[in-house]
């Protein structure tokens, strides 16, 4: 096998091993972590840890506009 050249020279093997495929998964990976990190940290400070995809139960909570 030929090995592959770049504007820097010959890339070693480990460096051939890195596809697109291997940085897509690293995109995905590190912004799973990323979202669970921004979750428990937000979580963290208000106590509950429960999800609503709305922010808040809306059987309980009614919208209201806001007082600022």
């Amino acid at each position: 096998m030929t090995e592959i050249e770049s504007a820097h020279g010959k890339l070693t093997q480990v460096d051939q091993d890195w596809t697109g495929g291997r940085f897509i998964g690293l995109l995905f990976a590190t912004l799973t972590v990323a979202l669970i990190v921004i979750y428990v940290i937000a979580s963290v400070k208000s106590g509950d840890y429960s999800y609503y995809p709305f922010g808040h139960d809306l059987v309980k909570h009614t919208f209201e506009t806001s007082t600022f």
